[in-house]
């Protein structure tokens, strides 16, 4: 039953209980690469700015460990909110409430990214299943 999770199982990636302090080398170079490709889908910039913003944190340090822990620590302004941290919607009545996606902070860092990516993701999931799955109840068995 390799890979299998019950419902009452709490999945914890790598990043969250600190166990990728003892990876090798080529697995932490994978994971800050991993990290800087989620900053560039939520709008940090270009790869280039992101290595230089880790730089100017890290320093000279040669070890990937500290890269990791800064890549996972970099902010960007919200763009759902656009750092305000209040998200705004609807057409004739404005709403507001606290921004979902940076938590009301106005920026996001990697962990924020992670929390939102499987909130849309099981959202886009739900939402591609329920037309077909209300529009054959006899198929719910």
């Amino acid at each position: 039953m390799a890979g299998k999770h019950t419902a009452n199982q709490r999945l914890t990636h790598p990043l969250d209980t600190g166990e990728w302090i003892h990876k090798p080398t080529s697995e932490l170079r994978r994971m800050y690469r991993g990290i800087r490709h989620r900053a560039l889908q939520v709008g940090f910039g270009t790869a280039d700015a992101f290595d230089a913003a880790v730089r100017a944190q890290v320093g000279t340090a040669k070890s990937p460990i500290p890269w990791v822990r800064v890549a996972q620590k970099i902010t960007i302004p919200c763009p759902k909110c656009k750092a305000t941290g209040i998200y705004q919607w609807g057409a004739k009545m404005e709403y507001s409430g606290p921004c979902f996606a940076c938590g009301g902070t106005g920026h996001q860092n990697d962990a924020d990214w992670r929390r939102n990516w499987g909130y849309w993701t099981r959202e886009d999931t739900r939402a591609s299943i329920d037309p077909f799955y209300n529009a054959y109840p006899a198929g719910r068995q």
